[in-house]
């Protein structure tokens, strides 16, 4: 059996959160041949995850869950090319299911090796709900599969949302798709025109940190030159939240904070 170099974890501590993966990956599929697995750098689909299969003809329904909802219409008015050859795609696969607190990134590794052969088997997009993107094969391959590590920040989103410009002109900077790592989304609001490159500086460190294993823990301090002192961590562990579908970091300073 071939053996993989792994995806370390090197901040990892038992006790996080399962790492979540949904990708849906559309096109007319050909899975008759297996998975080389030598070429794609995976051993199989990983324990907790499921590969399952659809036909259009016969399972409208599991098309239609993705098709209605939010992130598919936020990714549609950014790639309208790629939303509508998966609307009119015969076949849809879906990559889903949790892995266990895992010490590794080898699972990540698996999936995109395992993604990058359904689109040689003909896939034509890939439909990320957690960051509301649609892939590419060449985008896959070149920026996900062909480093040959996990690079993280592909697949975290970073988001600018302008606030009530009652109260200044600033944004609200917070993070989707952390859950795929089994680690809490990143959240800054009030961010000043002065601050937001240096909040989303902070954002990215953070993203590597907890890609790699590592956890905020409540009341833990931001130091980041650039930034105010005393800025604090608040975890908030609801995974319902609409805004993240995860539990996510609330990063705040006292006072005006950030407004600047």
């Amino acid at each position: 059996m071939a053996v993989f170099p792994t995806w370390p974890r090197p901040n990892f501590a038992p006790g996080g959160d399962d790492a979540l993966v949904r990708y849906a990956i559309f096109g007319k599929l050909d899975l008759s041949v297996p998975i080389d697995r030598d070429k794609y750098r995976s051993a199989t689909v990983p324990d907790g995850l499921e590969l399952v299969q659809y036909d259009r003809d016969r399972q409208q329904a599991g098309f239609h869950q993705y098709f209605s909802s939010r992130g598919w219409k936020l990714a549609a008015e950014e790639s309208p090319e790629m939303a509508y050859a998966a609307e009119t795609s015969p076949n849809m696969a879906v990559l889903r299911g949790f892995v266990k607190d895992p010490a590794t990134l080898d699972y990540l590794r698996d999936c995109i090796g395992v993604v990058a052969y359904l689109f040689d088997r003909g896939a034509v997009t890939v439909f990320d709900p957690q960051t509301f993107h649609l892939w590419t094969a060449d985008e896959w391959r070149n920026e996900l599969f062909a480093p040959g590590h996990a690079a993280p920040h592909r697949h975290i989103l970073i988001l600018r949302s302008p606030e009530d410009h009652r109260i200044g002109n600033t944004e609200w900077i917070h993070t989707r798709g952390m859950r795929k790592f089994g680690r809490p989304d990143l959240s800054v609001r009030g961010v000043g025109p002065s601050y937001q490159l240096k909040v989303i500086e902070l954002l990215n460190l953070y993203i590597d940190y907890q890609a790699h294993g590592g956890e905020i823990l409540a009341d833990d301090v931001v130091t980041l030159d650039g930034l105010p002192a005393e800025g604090t961590c608040y975890p908030n562990l609801q995974v319902d939240h609409p805004d993240f579908h995860n539990a996510h970091v609330e990063i705040m300073w006292p006072g005006t904070g950030l407004s600047g």
